[in-house]
């Protein structure tokens, strides 16, 4: 078992960040290695940041460029999703009116509208970290 070799001061400061480096959440932070100790990373204050629950579990051990290569394809399929519920909504108003307007349809397409957003902000702060456009 590796120890860290970090100072409590350390992680009190990298904890104040506040937020989630990969989605910009707020809730649930965790100390997340950037590049992952599986793949050889160390437990220096360098290789540390915050990251959501979330994000943490979602990146796993990947690294840097395949996280981002696999949160774009995430973005990707769900922006697909989105525009194939809210053409299904758009048709069915259509068709018999908002009134008979299905629920369900609405809550499917605005989880895929929901998960859109979020893949899309995660690109774009891993794009500001890496080209320090902050």
């Amino acid at each position: 078992m590796a120890s860290y070799f970090v100072r409590k001061g350390d992680l009190i400061k990298l904890k104040s960040i506040g937020f989630c480096v990969y989605c910009g959440s707020t809730e649930n932070l965790v100390i997340d290695h950037i590049l992952p100790r599986a793949k050889g990373g160390g437990n220096n204050i360098e290789n540390l940041t915050t990251s959501c629950n979330r994000c943490n579990l979602y990146k796993s051990d990947f690294e840097m460029d395949k996280f981002r290569l696999r949160i774009e394809l995430k973005r990707q399929l769900a922006r697909t999703e989105w525009w194939k519920w809210s053409t299904r909504i758009y048709e069915q108003v259509k068709r018999h009116g908002i009134e008979k307007l299905d629920v369900k349809l609405v809550e499917k397409a605005n989880l895929a509208r929901v998960n859109h957003s979020y893949y899309s902000s995660i690109i774009g702060n891993i794009i500001r970290e890496k080209y320090k456009l902050f």
